[in-house]
């Protein structure tokens, strides 16, 4: 693998806590010249529902880099922030997640606790929808969501505090699950239960497991999308599911993976590309038998945690690697094999030609960022970024790193020597030298 050392430059002030939020959301305007982002008053604990972030866009152009705030929302975490994104279609009209209560939303008609706020940067003008938002279609007609409050007993990385969820006691309730939010009226529909995707093709040691869903996220054209199920097996590992279904409906749903599936981006309309295996070697025991193999896959996690988390266990011995999953009924196919061997926050730069992934700490405690080339799958890794080992489980600070639309330039998130900054790393280096 090809080494080389890419300019970064830090865009954000000293003052402040600063980060983007999620690998998937678009946080350049699409001039390129604005750059979304969040401002935290604390650093190494999980935010209640008192902490306020303070939502807003750096000016590129200006070389002082000023930071114009556009509003404070207590509905976030450090893994996706407050899902702030441009909206599609859309440059002067950005979308985030607030809690009724939270500073300006006294003159907005909050339908829940927490609502999708679109902003117009121009007129200054919000409308909330009528539940927060996960992801935007691309046209920006349309949204899909999940119950935040489920995902935070379940997966606390992602979820919001401090929301009731009233289907707690239900391992797979009827009345939750993925939801369409029409961003022209605000109004939210559910479109697909959890009861109906834990019972399509479901496993033995499911049944009466508290099952979720997460990590939504629409095709190129916006007619389907895809989602992850998942549930705790008794041996206390996560066994997760790979969907895809109609994006205005919830139907014609396909299950096109299971085991293990993390992260993941569109390749076309029915590809996705993601990091996942198939795991055999962790097969769960028949349900309610707890013999030898139970106990010692019980205890496989604190061992992987005890050990630093080697990727080689998972990319050698385990057998994960990122895969080419179609939702046709094709069999999956292994990509990168030996050339990527962790798992990362991947995406596609706009014309496909270009995978941009990071990794997990090596035992130096580094995050590393990779370019790869698709055509040819020769990869470049373009730095590696210390971050605190005192940052783990729910406050990590992950790179999330995002490709510009003309893959000349990423945006990661990074947190040397305890302070939390956005920074940008000019990659044309390599993207224009690769294509000439």
């Amino acid at each position: 693998m090809r080494r080389i050392s890419c300019p970064v430059e830090c865009v954000t002030p000293g003052d402040g806590q600063w980060f983007v939020g999620y690998y998937d959301k678009r946080p350049w305007s699409a001039d390129g010249h604005r750059l979304l982002v969040h401002r935290a008053p604390i650093i190494d604990r999980v935010p209640g529902e008192r902490d306020l972030v303070e939502v807003g866009s750096i000016d590129l152009r200006d070389p002082a880099r000023p930071f114009t705030m556009l509003a404070k929302s207590s509905l976030w975490n450090w893994q996706q922030g407050t899902m702030l994104s441009w909206l599609p279609g859309a440059d002067d009209t950005v979308v985030y997640n607030a809690r009724l209560g939270d500073p300006g939303l006294d003159d907005l008609s909050v339908w829940q606790i927490g609502a999708g706020i679109v902003h117009n940067l121009n007129t200054g003008e919000r409308r909330a929808l009528q539940r927060p938002i996960y992801t935007l279609s691309p046209k920006g007609d349309a949204a899909l969501t999940l119950s935040f409050a489920r995902l935070a007993c379940n997966r606390p990385d992602y979820g919001h505090f401090g929301v009731e969820d009233p289907t707690t006691e239900d391992a797979a309730p009827d009345d939750d699950g993925v939801y369409r939010i029409d961003m022209a009226t605000g109004e939210a529909r559910l479109i697909l239960s959890i009861e109906d995707v834990a019972e399509h093709k479901p496993a033995d040691f499911g049944v009466g497991r508290t099952h979720w869903v997460n990590h939504l996220m629409y095709n190129p054209s916006g007619k389907r999308f895809c989602f992850l199920h998942r549930f705790w097996r008794e041996d206390g590992n996560m066994h997760t599911r790979l969907f895809t279904a109609c994006a205005h409906d919830g139907s014609d749903l396909r299950l096109v993976f299971e085991g293990m599936i993390s992260h993941f981006d569109w390749l076309d309309d029915h590809t996705l590309l993601a990091w996942a295996g198939e795991r055999r070697l962790l097969a769960p025991s028949a349900p309610g038998r707890r013999g030898i193999k139970h106990h010692a896959l019980r205890s496989l996690k604190p061992i992987y945690h005890a050990l630093g988390k080697p990727r080689w266990l998972m990319s050698r011995v385990v057998g994960d690697s990122y895969m080419l999953l179609r939702d046709d009924g094709s069999a999956p196919e292994r990509f990168a094999r030996g050339v990527l061997t962790t798992d990362g926050h991947c995406t596609l730069s706009r014309d496909r030609a270009w995978m941009l992934t990071d990794g997990y700490t090596d035992r130096l405690g580094r995050l590393p960022l990779y370019l790869l080339e698709m055509a040819t799958c020769r990869a470049t890794r373009i730095g590696r970024f210390p971050t605190p080992r005192r940052l783990d489980g729910p406050i990590r600070c992950d790179l999330h790193p995002r490709l510009r639309d003309d893959a000349a330039c990423v945006c990661i998130d990074t947190a040397a020597g305890m302070q939390r900054r956005v920074c940008l790393v000019d990659v044309s280096g390599v993207t224009r030298s690769r294509r000439g």
